[in-house]
């Protein structure tokens, strides 16, 4: 099982969107083989003044994932948030045997090689069953 926190960073209008955009997102991802669950929620980041959208994902393994990512409808509906990001998104994921780190939008390629070759970092994930 591998799990996946993302973070996206949104503005007003893009609070709006998200509701109708992560529908969207459960809909394609339902049926990709391999696709265990998706959880979302928006909060206020009031610190920065915008929107915070966590998405949790479960898949039965990364390289089940990996089709995922690779799809072009899933490059497609990441694009979609573009004109109401505020910040870069960031990422994480968790499976046995890999470190758990956070990534922003342009560094994920990086610092993807650099988890999967044992580099660790502070984990503040959310326990399993814990509200995101």
């Amino acid at each position: 099982m591998i799990t996946i926190y993302v973070e996206h960073f949104l503005s007003e209008e893009g609070r709006a969107f998200f509701a109708d955009w992560i529908e969207r997102v459960r809909t394609a991802i339902s049926v990709q083989d391999g696709f265990v669950s998706l959880k979302d929620e928006v909060k206020a980041d009031e610190e920065h003044g915008d929107w915070c959208a966590s998405v949790l994902l479960e898949f039965e393994d990364k390289d089940k994932l990996d089709v995922w990512v690779a799809t072009p409808e899933h490059g497609e509906l990441v694009d979609n948030l573009d004109p109401y990001r505020t910040r870069p998104w960031k990422t994480k994921w968790d499976s046995p045997g890999t470190a758990t780190v956070w990534f922003t939008g342009p560094e994920v390629a990086a610092k993807k090689e650099e988890a999967e070759a044992g580099a660790t970092a502070e984990d503040d994930a959310p326990a399993p069953g814990e509200e995101i």
